[in-house]
């Protein structure tokens, strides 16, 4: 571990508590049954990845003020870059104003040379909300993501269960 690493974690104690329970649930695993392992497991994921959201969150930061962000192009790509990086980790951006997981965007705003970054929330809520704009980017915190919502997943299920519609079949 670099020294720069080590002097960050040191700065952040919840850091540190959540690698005494991550050890303590590795230690401890419960594998009475299926759901009591997958509980387990899904609690160690959490802590693991929380972990890793305080981390990896200065480094980011430092990464994103070297990236180039001056025009409205430049803003949806490093947007799609922290986005995708973020994804694969299972990671999101801890909106400012709701302490809800969210995604970076750009957009055009009321200079659209210049755009702006915004923070939307992300989940299952099927409207999605923006919550804050910035025209310039701001330090962000993560935090752990919600699980994805497969698009479509209840639309069947909601279109068989209606009643069917009243009146005459038409011939």
């Amino acid at each position: 571990m670099t020294d720069r690493i080590k002097t960050l974690l040191s700065k952040e104690p919840a850091f540190t508590d959540t690698l005494k329970v991550v050890n303590e649930l590795v230690q401890t695993p419960n594998c009475e049954s299926y759901r009591a392992s997958a509980d387990w497991a899904l609690r160690l994921q959490m802590e693991v990845q929380r972990a890793i959201a305080k981390l990896l969150a200065p480094l980011l930061n430092d990464q994103l003020r070297e990236l180039p962000q001056q025009t409205y192009e430049q803003k949806k790509e490093l947007c799609r870059w922290v986005n995708a990086e973020l994804r694969n980790l299972g990671l999101a951006v801890l909106c400012p104003k709701t302490g809800l997981p969210a995604m970076m965007h750009a957009a055009p705003g009321n200079h659209p040379e210049l755009g702006r970054f915004e923070i939307q929330l992300s989940g299952s809520t099927s409207q999605r909300k923006r919550t804050r704009f910035f025209p310039e980017l701001i330090p962000i915190q993560l935090c752990n993501a919600t699980e994805r919502q497969e698009p479509l997943v209840n639309y069947w299920t909601n279109q068989v269960s209606k009643p069917p519609p009243e009146g005459k079949r038409q011939k």
